[in-house]
This record gives structure tokens, sequence and C-alpha cells, in this order.
């Protein structure tokens, strides 16, 4: 009897890598995708994967899905079943490497379904970078955060009505290894969005007090919350403010409807641990001193103070109630 000489299909993968890589992304996503799971796995390698355990997800995902008559959510929800279940075989045996490190576009849009899908299929990860999550509502994060309970980093964006200390209360009960976070957010005085004030400071340093590094992106910033993380997050080592907007409120308590208004220009600063002191000292670098938390705040919110209040209402605080 005569053999049947191999196909495509049976290439050896290495070959077939070699071959792929001369592709374009869209000849991947049209030719080689579909044609059967061996090539499906080959051309996950090169569309997604950074290397054995980084994933990196993009837009053209959701057109991995053969059913176009489903609405563009569950299209999406098919396709990341379908990359998720390729994952590339380690090279130092036959298992599959565990994702510890996954990436997301800043143009996608997750649900719910979409993020604790990803959440169940990589129970190892170590490092999320999630730029856009106002899609995600905050009991469908606190779901998928406690899937992930070797996090060590975590980069998340404008999360819509997030409520910050029961967030930070699930990261710090599940995360135990998170050391490294980054929030990003709008600088609005709107209340949908995280702001750093003295409540959500409070709620931060109490439930994740192993952090060294946090960084705020386009953060409503108060005074009061930023002296809190300085002086509360014992093992902080560094603080990063980029194109934050400083805020004061309406009027002395903090509680209420009052939102706060935003005071001067947005501001970027790295504020570092001094570990030249004894006592707790940060050195600013736009200011190139070191200082006690309270008075490198009051430093930064004097900044451009003469211009502010030249133009202020009647009866607005001064720079010691903000």
């Amino acid at each position: 009897m005569i053999e049947s000489a191999a196909g495509w299909g049976d290439l050896e993968g290495n070959l077939l890598l070699k071959i792929f890589k001369q592709l374009t992304r869209e000849d991947l996503i049209s030719a080689t995708w579909f044609v059967c799971g061996w090539w499906r796995s080959v051309s996950s390698a090169i569309l997604f994967w950074k290397d054995e355990s980084t994933l990196e997800l993009r837009t053209d995902v959701k057109r991995l899905s053969r059913s176009r008559n489903l609405d563009p959510s569950q299209r999406l929800k098919e396709a990341l079943k379908c990359v998720m279940d390729c994952f590339p075989m380690s090279s130092s045996s036959h298992n599959c490497a565990p994702v510890r490190t996954m990436l997301f576009s800043r143009a996608m849009f997750l649900l719910d379904m979409h993020i604790n899908l990803v959440a169940k299929k990589s129970p190892k990860l170590r490092k999320l970078i999630l730029p856009k999550a106002y899609t995600v509502t905050v009991p469908g994060l606190c779901r998928a955060i406690r899937k992930w309970e070797e996090l060590e980093e975590l980069s998340i964006g404008p999360v819509r009505n997030l409520n910050a200390p029961s967030f930070f209360r699930v990261l710090g009960k599940t995360c135990r290894n998170l050391t490294i976070l980054t929030l990003s957010s709008y600088c609005t005085d709107s209340s949908m969005y995280f702001r750093l004030d003295e409540i959500n400071s409070l709620s931060l340093s109490r439930c994740v007090p192993q952090l060294r590094m946090l960084s705020m992106d386009k953060m409503p910033i108060f005074r009061r919350g930023v002296c809190i993380i300085l002086q509360k997050c014992k093992n902080l080592e560094k603080l990063d403010l980029s194109k934050c907007g400083r805020m004061f409120y309406d009027y002395p308590s903090i509680y209420g409807p009052g939102l706060g208004k935003l005071y001067g220009k947005e501001i970027s600063v790295e504020i570092k641990r001094d570990k030249g002191y004894q006592s707790m000292r940060w050195f600013i670098d736009t200011l190139d001193e070191s200082y006690t938390p309270k008075r490198g705040v009051k430093c930064l919110w004097s900044v451009g103070e003469e211009a502010f209040f030249a133009h202020k209402p009647p009866g607005s605080p001064s720079i010691d109630c903000f």
C-alpha cells in the first residue's frame, strides 16, 4: 500500500514559524488562522504572544471569530477564548507555559464577560496592563481580580463609577504580592471616576500597604490625599504623578456633594523616598530638594498660587484649606 504524502498541515513547527513570519498581520488573520488548529497555534505565537508567557491583545482579535451572526461583544468573547486556548509550547517541556503578563490595547472595549473569561484562563497572571476599563463594571472587575492571586503589577485605566475602597479591599485581600500599581482617570470634577482624595488614599494605604511604586495618570489629586499616601504607605519608594490636576474643595468638609475644583495647571512630578534621612523625607524632582510629606505637598500646591488666587471668587478657601 502506498502511503499518502504529508500535507501542509504536517509541517514542523519551526519551519512553519519561519514561513509565517514572512506574512503580514492581515495575511495571518485572513489566510492562516482558520486552516487548522496547528496553523492557528503557530499564527497565534506571531500575532499575540510576545514571548512564552506574555500575551498582547489588540483590537483585531475580534476578527478571529467564525460566527458573523453574533453581536460584537459575543464575537470578541469567542475570539478571546480561541486565543487563550492557543498557548505557545514551552521550550523546556511539552506543557503549555502559563500566562504571566497580559497587555490589552488602548482601543479595546471589554465587558465583564471578557475580563472574567481572560481571568479564568490565566490564574497565574503576574502583570496586567488594561488601559481602558470604563466599559467594565466594578463587580465584574473585582471578580476577575479574585482569580489573580499572584498578581504583582497592575496598570488600569479609567473605571466608571469606581467604588475605590471596595476595589482596594479586594486587591489587598487577594493580591498579597502586588507592589506596583498604576491608576488612570480623567482630570475632571466628576465623581464617576477615581480621584486621589482623603477617603481613597486612606483606603489604599490600609488595604495595600505593601506597595513600592504608585503611579497616577491624569488623576484629580487633592493635597490631603497625596500627603496621606506619603505618610502612611510605609513601603512606598516612588510616587509618580503624570498630568494630574491639583484640586481644592469648595468647602472645608470632604463629605457630601462637593466635588472640588481644578487649581492651576496640571502637574507631572516624580517623588522618591530619600533614604539618606532616618525620618521620612521625600525628594521631589521638580523642586530639587527633600521635604517632609506635609511640607513637600504644600510646596507642590504653592506653585502658581499667585496667578490662581488673583482670580479666585469671593469666599474661596486659602491654600491651607485644600
